[in-house]
């Protein structure tokens, strides 16, 4: 048989039995996740500029293509960039654990019902309150997050909760 009787063989045969090649590939996958993930590094250190080459060519051949998607992903994905940039900025402001969900903060946004856990107004943008601030030691986490409105949170600034409502309450 030549090489391309034998290709085309390979090919539809795969075809045919493309469950079952799924069905091992993962398998291996899921007992050999290591490996694979460090030949993929190895692959991307030996190719590393053939690879940014190709990104930087396709981006500049899809430009428009690119930031249109990113935009309507931004538009119809609000809370999750906002989330983001939340675990970003708890971060850099030396927050030990960042674990809060998206999730888990609209949850916490009804259980007080969509109002501000100070004034309890609900006719305003609910903002995530560190009742320890992340200065003084306080987590991005669920424990550590309460929804309040801009005015509030600003009155609040990094006064933990007990001193807030002392001062305000």
């Amino acid at each position: 048989m030549d090489k391309q009787k034998s290709r085309e063989y390979s090919r539809i045969y795969y075809e045919q039995h493309k469950d079952y090649y799924k069905i091992i590939h993962r398998g291996y996958y899921s007992n050999n996740k290591e490996r694979h993930a460090k030949l993929v590094h190895d692959n991307y250190i030996k190719n590393r500029d053939q690879i940014l080459e190709y990104h930087r060519n396709y981006y500049e051949n899809n430009k428009e293509k690119i930031l249109n998607n990113r935009s309507i992903y931004r538009k119809n994905n609000k809370d999750k960039i906002h989330h983001k940039k939340s675990k970003r900025s708890a971060r850099e402001r030396g927050a030990i654990v960042r674990d809060l969900t998206v999730i888990e903060w609209q949850e916490m946004k009804e259980y007080f019902n969509n109002a501000c856990s100070y004034c309890l107004r609900q006719d305003r943008k609910l903002t995530m309150d560190h009742i320890i601030p992340i200065n003084n030691g306080g987590n991005h986490t669920k424990d550590n997050i309460v929804p309040s409105c801009q005015p509030c949170n600003s009155k609040k600034g990094t006064k933990n909760l007990l001193q807030f409502i002392a001062k305000y309450h």
